[in-house]
């Protein structure tokens, strides 16, 4: 079962997200509180993300 950043980085792995759609959506989701996503989580996936590690 994946919940929503493992859906989203699968759609990047499978190229139907672009780099920049997929840093966004994480940039978006780090914003809101009311989610149960740690803000810490999207930080270290963008970051890995722009280190070309996804």
């Amino acid at each position: 079962m994946k919940g929503t950043v493992g859906v989203l980085i699968e759609l990047y792995q499978r190229e139907m997200l672009s780099k920049s759609q997929l840093k966004e959506y994480l940039w978006e989701i780090k914003k809101h509180r009311d989610l149960r996503i740690s803000s810490r989580l999207c930080q270290r996936l963008i970051n890995a993300l722009e280190a070309g590690d996804l």
